[in-house]
């Protein structure tokens, strides 16, 4: 049963690029599709070899590539020859051909395959084909089908693939036809990647112009600020804006200058904020222009910022790198723009590959461009922000402010300071009291604080060093400045056991360091409580003569029994806390603020510099009124742009969903067509199949009939040669008596011609003998007469 193909090219010619790891089967394959030896088999292509036929009136282009799946080529000469082999397929290929020989096909080849294919284009898989060669092993194709490397490639390819076994040119040749895109040809080439926009930034003098020309190849660019300035570079659309130095300027100025510079890159965008910094010590200029760009592009700039660092000399030189990754300020540059680098040298112009693809690896992780809308909205974020900051700056500048009655103190931090020698347990009793391990216990030198929040009430608590020693007095006093204005309350941590003779001078150290009415302030915090009963805190104070009830009295019988080994026990902490509020109603509803006299000059000191602090914040709400009286104009530029901005979006939304429509309707129309393809394959694989099913059928009845008359004919020649034999015995037998008789009769006659010949010899002799006589006589007798 014949099949017929139909065979359709989406165009009148059809370029096809053979790409693989065999030398021979790529050579082999492109002979096949033209019909003709246009390529050795033998021997490999230095360049990219162009063939040319004719199929039904449409012309078919072979490109036949050199190897270059070879491991030692370098990333940068396989650039070249992929750039080698773009000219000769010009105006570009239409399909890819993968000839594969599956056996030898690695894992490593196919990463460098797809490498390849990434070079001519980002969709080239899309426009692959593989063909599996016929595998040199004796071994069913299907068995290399599964074959890792393999398997992945056609995966990639969309499962388009096709075996060479039993294949013919009318088939290979429809495939490459379907592969190919139906209409509006699109060339997969180098030179149609993705164009880039570039937005240089860096101070006055920092060589953005040196770099704009060395990116472009032109040495004809003037130092021209918020200009565009394009170009095609590596086979793609460059273009270059160079953004003003922006540090220092007023802020209006810089916003009028981003918003242009940003502008000019639409509708794409900003690809990259490349930051140029020549390679040499960083200036305060270099620093202060990053911090403006950030500030004023708003933190989403931060995915798209790249450092790049330009030299006139080798770039992989020791003192270049070793420079870089020594000099702290740099590294720190660096790890502010995520770690985004790379050295340029402006007199080399094959490094700007390299950096146009570090640009594509960071488009890539993120959002892939900065739009005007994104400046925009980054801006109206910036504006909000800034308005909740002032609102909150405007109520904390209310609340410092505000006179509050003295009974009510809620809203205000409750300040602890917690007295003690080394080992007492003040570490201990803080973290209860602020229900989280924040202090590690062991000696301390100096004060340490931590804030919390109780009840709904902020606590600050201060761990003073050793009571008791001397050498500490000064860290004491800086413990009472931690808590200025004053603490609300000291507490005196003493463990329950046997007290020491310092621990009963307690009171008098408390009074000497923070003064008389300190007692009137403190409470005193037994530790252990969680203690066996035997060494209860009723048992301790009955086996210490009064010095308990003493210290209690002395501080007003204000005392508290903690557990610190029982966190969850907040009913300690509440009570602690009733009583120290009411102390603090006792006290008149303030904080200790009786300081020895050095302690209260410093105090004194700190709240005129509070007050200056607080002067501060009022001219700076000042500064920010001014300032949003500024923004009001850039508000309004800013909503007017945003709302043409949204316009244009809601048309380019619709333009690509009209897009995405017509490529679904694509995708569906190439799916049912290899649907079809593949029923119209599988029927005429099955009448194949049937075919050589009768074929091999007919050949073995054939096979059989021959070899019965072969046997046949193999005993009527064995007659023959017996037969043929007992002749030829007889023959030889008569042959012989023949021969001997005809010898015997030869050797008769050749006596008789013997005998006869010596007869007619001794004749002649007398013939001859009588002939010379009388000639002698004649000749005798002559010359005499003459005489």
């Amino acid at each position: 049963m014949n099949v017929r193909l139909v065979f359709c090219f989406p165009v009148s010619e059809l370029t096809v690029v053979l790409l693989g790891n065999s030398r021979s089967e790529k050579s082999s394959v492109g002979n096949f599709i033209l019909g003709a030896a246009v390529f050795n088999t033998e021997e490999e292509p230095d360049d990219c070899e162009r063939g040319e036929g004719k199929w039904k009136e449409k012309r078919i282009v072979i490109i036949n590539t050199p190897d270059l799946l070879h491991p030692d080529i370098s990333d940068r000469k396989l650039r070249k020859r992929v750039e080698k082999c773009v000219s000769p397929s010009d105006p570009g290929p239409d399909v890819f051909l993968l000839v594969l020989q599956p056996e030898d096909f690695t894992e490593e080849q196919r990463t460098r395959l797809c490498r390849v294919l990434q070079l001519f284009s980002d969709s080239s898989l899309d426009q692959s084909l593989v063909l599996v060669s016929t595998p040199r092993e004796e071994s069913p194709g299907e068995h290399y089908l599964s074959h890792p490397p393999v398997r992945d490639l056609i995966r990639l390819c969309g499962d388009r693939y096709l075996k060479k076994e039993n294949l013919d040119r009318k088939e290979l040749l429809t495939r490459l036809g379907q592969t190919a895109k139906d209409k509006d040809k699109e060339h997969l080439c180098e030179h149609k990647k993705p164009s880039l926009n570039l937005l240089l930034c860096g101070r006055r003098g920092a060589g953005k112009t040196s770099a704009a020309e060395a990116i472009l190849g032109r040495t004809d660019l003037h130092s021209s600020e918020s200009v565009r300035h394009q170009g095609e570079v590596c086979g793609r659309q460059v273009s270059l804006v160079e953004l003003p130095a922006l540090y220092g300027k007023p802020l209006e100025a810089v916003m009028e200058e981003s918003l242009r510079c940003v502008s000019l890159c639409d509708p794409d965008g900003v690809h990259a904020f490349l930051l140029v910094l020549p390679v040499g010590p960083l200036t305060d200029e270099d620093k202060g222009e990053l911090q403006t760009i950030q500030s004023t592009f708003s933190s989403r700039v931060d995915d798209f910022t790249m450092i790049l660092f330009t030299v006139e000399s080798d770039p992989t030189d020791p003192a270049v790198v070793d420079f870089l990754n020594e000099t702290d300020d740099i590294q720190e540059l660096c790890r502010s723009c995520g770690g985004r680098s790379v050295v340029l040298n402006i007199k080399d112009e094959q490094q700007v590959s390299e950096m146009l693809d570090a640009v594509d690896t960071m488009s890539t992780g993120g959002s892939r461009c900065f739009t005007k809308n994104t400046f925009t909205e980054a801006q109206v974020s910036r504006v909000v922000e800034q308005e909740n900051a002032n609102t909150k700056l405007k109520a904390e500048l209310e609340a410092v402010t505000q006179k509050r009655p003295v009974g009510d103190r809620s809203r205000e931090p409750l300040r602890m300071l917690l007295l003690g020698k080394t080992g007492s347990g003040k570490g201990s009793t803080a973290n209860t009291i602020l229900g989280k391990k924040i202090f590690e216990t062991g000696t301390i030198k100096s004060g340490e604080i931590a804030t919390g929040e109780v009840d709904g009430r902020s606590v600050t608590v201060v761990r003073s060093p050793d009571l008791f020693d001397t050498t500490l007095s000064d860290e004491l006093h800086r413990c009472l400045k931690l808590l200025s204005p004053g603490p609300h309350v000291f507490l005196l941590v003493l463990p329950i056991g046997d007290f020491s003779p310092e621990e009963k001078n307690s009171m008098e150290l408390i009074r000497k360091y923070f003064g008389k009415r300190s007692k009137d302030f403190t409470i005193i915090i037994f530790t252990r409580g969680d203690e066996p009963a035997e060494r209860s805190f009723d048992s301790c104070v009955k086996d210490v003569d009064g010095f308990v009830k003493q210290l209690i009295n002395d501080c007003g019988g204000r005392y508290q029994v903690f557990n610190n080994r029982d966190v969850t026990n907040r009913t300690q902490v509440h009570e602690l806390l009733s009583k120290i509020q009411t102390m603090l109603e006792e006290n008149g509803g303030c904080c200790y603020n009786e300081m020895p006299d050095d302690t209260q000059e410093v105090t004194q000191v700190e709240m005129i510099l509070k007050e200056k602090e607080e002067e501060m914040k009022r001219t700076e709400e000042k500064l920010r009124r001014k300032h949003e009286e500024d923004l009001k104009p850039l508000r309004r530029k800013i909503t007017e742009q945003r709302a043409e901005i949204e316009q244009e979006r809601k048309l380019r939304a619709k333009q690509l969903k009209d897009q995405d429509d017509s490529k679904k309707k694509e995708r569906e129309e190439r799916k049912k067509e290899r649907e079809e393809n593949e029923k119209r394959w599988k029927k005429r694989e099955e009448t194949l199949r049937r075919d050589w099913r009768k074929r091999l059928e007919a050949s073995e009845k054939t096979v059989q009939t021959e070899t019965e008359q072969r046997k046949a004919a193999e005993r009527k020649l064995e007659l023959s040669r017996k037969e043929w034999k007992r002749d030829h015995e007889n023959w030889d037998k008569e042959k012989t008596g023949m021969w001997e008789g005809r010898y015997q009769d030869l050797k008769q006659n050749l006596e008789e011609e013997k005998k006869m010949y010596r007869r007619r010899r001794n004749q002649w002799i007398g013939s001859s003998v009588l002939i010379l006589s009388v000639l002698l006589l004649f000749y005798i007798f002559t010359d005499r007469g003459q005489t």
